[in-house]
C-alpha cells in the first residue's frame, strides 16, 4: 500500500507525530541520443519531451524508493510530509550526462494514545458536600481542607 505523501509541513499533532527524516537519491545516465534530441529542441526554443519524460520517470522511481526506505526505517509509518524533490545535472560535456535526483521527507507515525486518568484518591483541594436546609432543598457548600 502506498503511503500518502504531502508537500505541506503541518499535520494533526494530536493524532500523528514525526518519527524522523527519510532520504533517497538516484543518479541516472542520459543517453547521447536523448541528449542530442533535447539539444536540438533547445535550439529552436521548443519543449524537450524526452528530457521531461526522463525526469518524470526519475521522479516516480525516487518516490517509490522514498516509500520503501520509510517503511524500512519506520515500520509504523502512516504518511510522509514536507516532501522535497531536487534535480541537478552532472557532467554536462559532449560524451556523458547524468541527472541526479534527491528526495526527502519527514515520516509520521501515530501518536501514542493518552492514558485514561486513574481513579486515585484526590488529596487536598476543595470538597463539595450536599446539605439540606430547613425547607428540605439541596444546598451545596464548598469548604477547604
Amino acid at each position: 500500500m502506498a503511503l500518502p505523501m504531502f508537500t505541506i509541513q503541518t499535520f494533526n499533532q494530536s493524532v500523528l507525530q514525526p518519527a524522523g527524516a527519510v532520504f533517497a537519491q538516484r543518479v541516472e545516465a542520459v543517453s547521447l541520443l536523448r541528449d542530442f534530441v533535447a539539444g536540438i529542441g533547445g535550439l529552436f526554443g521548443g519543449q524537450s519531451t524526452t528530457m521531461e519524460k526522463k525526469m518524470n520517470d526519475l521522479t516516480k522511481v525516487l518516490q517509490d524508493e522514498l516509500q520503501k526506505k520509510a517503511k524500512e526505517q519506520y515500520p509504523n509509518v502512516v504518511a510522509l510530509v514536507d516532501v522535497t524533490l531536487t534535480f541537478s545535472d552532472i557532467g554536462n560535456d559532449a560524451s556523458t550526462m547524468f541527472i541526479a535526483g534527491q528526495i526527502s521527507a519527514t515520516a509520521l507515525v501515530r501518536a501514542p494514545s493518552k492514558a485514561a486518568p486513574t481513579s486515585a484518591p484526590i488529596t487536598g483541594g476543595r470538597r463539595t458536600r450536599v446539605y439540606y436546609n430547613k425547607r428540605r432543598t439541596k444546598q451545596q457548600k464548598t469548604r477547604r481542607r
